[in-house]
């Protein structure tokens, strides 16, 4: 089974696949995601439930202590005030908050691997290059290229406009949230410097054209002809 480079493991996983099995099968990065609770004091053990999950609860850290020793970054998010029951909408909004806040605090160390493996998207030569424009502003977005989608959609999905300060993580991050979309065969861009302050940033696209209809077989028609049947269903036909 081919993973890949770097593999995002549930920390529960982690519990019966040791770290080194996880590495045989193709693995040079492990993020482990591990959510869970704190344990508790023995005062605030007051009935059976409580017990048996402390029970389960010291096994699986016990576990997951022998496990973890060689992963690159742990997000363990403590859940102590969510039970199995809460499927509410307000309370998986909460619950993803608190996995997006406990993902917040490891960021430098994600940055690090990043930088340490050179894990990015873009050739180096042109984040290289981005950084000459850094802090600039964009004087003008241009959308060009073949495309069926509006400009207006193009631009929302985009998010930058004119005035906005030109940070270049940023640009490559929302150019690799377009290419990855699904609407478009190519994504592209280039910048044009216009003064000391101000760059003008073109984005050519080629969108993914949705699927055609080659024809239509209309069975048990009688009376009716064709063509009055294809004005009612409002299909064009290839050809």
């Amino acid at each position: 089974m081919e993973l890949g480079d770097s593999l995002l493991v549930d920390g529960g996983l982690l519990n019966n696949c040791p770290v080194d099995v996880v590495r045989d099968m193709g693995a040079d990065i492990i993020i482990v995601a591990a959510v869970g609770w704190d344990s508790k004091g023995a005062a605030e053990l007051d009935n059976s439930v409580d017990i048996l999950l402390q029970s389960y609860r010291i096994i699986h850290e016990s576990q997951m202590t022998v496990n973890m020793k060689d992963v690159d970054v742990i997000n363990y998010t403590t859940l102590e005030r969510f039970m199995g029951v809460n499927f509410s909408s307000t309370r998986i909004a909460d619950i993803i908050r608190a996995g997006a806040v406990t993902a917040s605090r490891n960021l430098s160390d994600l940055q690090d691997l990043k930088k340490t493996h050179k894990l990015n998207r873009f050739p180096e030569a042109l984040l290289d290059s981005l950084t000459v424009y850094d802090n600039r502003k964009y004087y003008s977005v241009s959308i060009t290229g073949n495309t069926t989608i509006p400009f207006s959609g193009i631009y929302s999905q985009l998010g930058i406009y004119p005035d906005d300060p030109l940070v270049p993580d940023r640009l490559l991050t929302r150019i690799s949230a377009m290419r990855m979309s699904g609407k478009y065969d190519r994504v592209d861009f280039h910048l044009n410097e216009k003064n000391d302050e101000y760059v003008r940033l073109f984005v050519d696209v080629n969108d993914r054209k949705p699927a055609q209809i080659y024809g239509v077989r209309i069975r048990g028609n009688n009376k009716l002809s064709f063509s009055f049947i294809y004005r009612l269903l409002g299909i064009n036909i290839l050809g």
